[in-house]
């Protein structure tokens, strides 16, 4: 089998300084999760032996773990000296690494010592409801000075559509609103729905690469986006990595990977036009979670051959 490259995203924490009301990890002090330092160290050998091309450290905010952060990133950056993976590390942050001079300067400098390669930082309307956006323009400043690569991370207004998400600016992400956060509403969630974009299917037009995120409980998904944990592809470190992805569950990376939600439709046979109207009813991503739940186990391996 050829398998994909892989890029994985380890939320280290459920912990978060902020409370974007947009925010589906419906993070908070009051839902502090987190993964220990031992198996963080356990998850990142998993994932260099399986030569993991890209490595980001995400939360919830990480930085909340403190030194503890600094050190996953070192223990990995030698990894990728002695074995030559994973061949980036990153780490998505909110902006409040820009507090001040020192605080800036303190983070810079910390994650370029431990080897990091790129900061994703997360700065668009919803996250300057809390950090004012002098801390991103400081943060930005002190990295380019020291030669530390940003990305910025932006999600849209539902106004704002987005047809592609291919990163032609090598600058920028840009989302489309998951509303889903504490202070999240009815009249707050209008319009999104109807933006045709999320990373699985963003997948789809790259079918060689497919992004995998482990939870701090350790459960494998291939979508963050409030998706339910019995949705699981099944525990990091309790099995294989190669059978989680692409043993018994194959079919479920397929499937997503090359059809998006319309593909799950036909593949439990859903007629199209009751899916369309479950779209314009719940939004894609609503009903690309219900639909997940009705890809038992059985059918799976039936369409594995197994």
């Amino acid at each position: 089998m050829q398998f994909p490259e892989i890029k994985v995203l380890i939320r280290v924490t459920t912990e978060c300084n902020v409370h974007c009301r947009h925010c589906y990890v419906r993070s908070g002090s009051q839902s502090k999760v987190e993964i220990k330092q031992t198996e963080l160290e356990r998850i990142v050998e998993e994932l260099v032996r399986h030569k993991v091309y890209s490595v980001c450290f995400t939360g919830g905010q990480p930085t909340l773990i403190g030194d503890r952060l600094i050190d996953i990133i070192r223990f990995t950056s030698n990894f990728r000296r002695r074995y030559g993976f994973p061949t980036q590390i990153q780490v998505t942050s909110n902006a409040m690494i820009g507090e001040n001079e020192k605080i800036a300067d303190y983070w810079v400098s910390a994650f370029i010592e431990a080897g990091l390669d790129r900061v994703r930082l997360s700065c668009d309307d919803w996250h300057r409801e809390f950090i004012p956006e002098a801390f991103e323009r400081r943060f930005i400043a002190k990295a380019i000075e020291k030669n530390l690569d940003v990305k910025i991370l932006r999600v849209v207004n539902p106004s704002e559509r987005i047809d592609e998400n291919d990163e032609t600016n090598p600058l920028e992400k840009v989302f489309a609103l998951r509303p889903g956060g504490r202070g999240s509403n009815d009249k707050f969630s209008t319009g999104w729905s109807n933006i045709r974009h999320c990373r699985i299917y963003q997948s789809s037009h790259n079918p060689a690469r497919i992004t995998v995120f482990i939870h701090p409980t350790r459960d494998i998904h291939l979508c963050n986006v409030g998706i339910p944990m019995n949705l699981s592809m099944g525990k990091i470190l309790d099995d294989d990595l190669d059978n989680l992805l692409f043993g018994k569950k194959e079919g479920i990376v397929g499937i997503l990977s090359r059809e998006d939600v319309e593909g799950l439709s036909s593949w439990i046979g859903m007629d199209n036009q009751i899916l369309q109207e479950k779209i314009r009813k719940k939004g894609r991503c609503a009903v690309c979670a219900e639909l997940r739940t009705l890809m038992n186990p059985d059918k799976v391996a039936q369409v594995n051959g197994t």
